[in-house]
């Protein structure tokens, strides 16, 4: 798919494109669920109501790609490219951080 180096700044366009996405669909259904736990549409009653909710921090960019694109109730990848796209990710990261300095939550 992406594999000349001429290709990154169109692999980085397409992810951030994919991130902007998935990021306002989880947006949406995050309010959505909000209004709906708390019986109400006034966006007020959602102040103790956060997106993060179930999870109680942010996510990691781990988590967040399993939670966008792995299918629902199952542990399998919506795409061969997704599962493609997290074992360099994980490689890349192993790599990275293989001398014993802390791995961030989100390392762009």
């Amino acid at each position: 798919m992406f594999t000349r180096e001429e290709d990154l700044p169109l692999a980085r366009a397409v992810s951030e494109f994919t991130a902007q996405t998935n990021f306002r669909k989880s947006m949406w259904e995050a309010r959505d669920k909000a209004a709906k736990i708390t019986c109400s549409q006034d966006s007020t009653a959602w102040m103790d109501y956060d997106p993060c909710h179930e999870l109680e921090c942010a996510p990691t960019f781990r988590e967040l790609f399993d939670r966008t694109h792995k299918r629902k109730g199952m542990d399998d990848y919506v795409s061969e490219s997704a599962r493609t796209i997290i074992e360099t990710y994980d490689r890349t990261m192993a790599d990275r951080y293989a001398d014993g300095t802390p791995q961030p939550d989100l390392d762009l």
